[in-house]
């Protein structure tokens, strides 16, 4: 979703709406507009969070491409029509994404070597992003 508001005299876009409850700020999932009295829903679904099925991922191998045993999912809360994109928060370059845009993932290396990078899933659906928490790769190649 995205709206304007008027700050200053100059109209702003947004695409997150926040409601602080308690002290808290919190995001706002679905939004209500009173019409002739009755209370009518005019947005909901919102994108609110994103997270990993796993927190770490290994491989090793003495040759050819390593690749991590397990893959990885990231699972939006809300919204549809998601799209993903991996991206490494930090660490070694050498390891790759083996789909950088889908939900799952294993990640790779092509040379010898004992690499980490941590990594984390950015979706966005309806104007709206999130990133998940992140997971930690590790992968070794070469002789053991």
């Amino acid at each position: 979703m995205t709206g304007h508001v008027k700050d200053g005299g100059a109209w702003k876009q947004f695409s997150d709406l926040f409601v602080k409850d308690a002290g808290v700020w919190k995001t706002v999932k679905t939004g209500y507009i009173k019409d002739a009295g009755v209370w009518k829903e005019f947005f909901s679904g919102l994108l609110a969070s994103a997270s990993l099925n796993r927190t770490s991922l290994t491989g090793a191998g003495i040759s050819g491409t390593v690749e991590t045993v397990n893959d990885v999912t990231c699972t939006p809360v809300g919204g549809s029509g998601y799209a993903y994109t991996w991206q490494r928060v930090s660490g070694d370059t050498e390891i790759l994404i083996n789909f950088p845009s889908s939900a799952t993932t294993k990640f790779r290396i092509n040379i010898d070597g004992t690499y980490s990078s941590i990594f984390r899933c950015r979706v966005v659906a309806g104007g709206v992003t999130v990133y998940s928490n992140n997971v930690s790769v590790d992968l070794e190649r070469g002789p053991i």
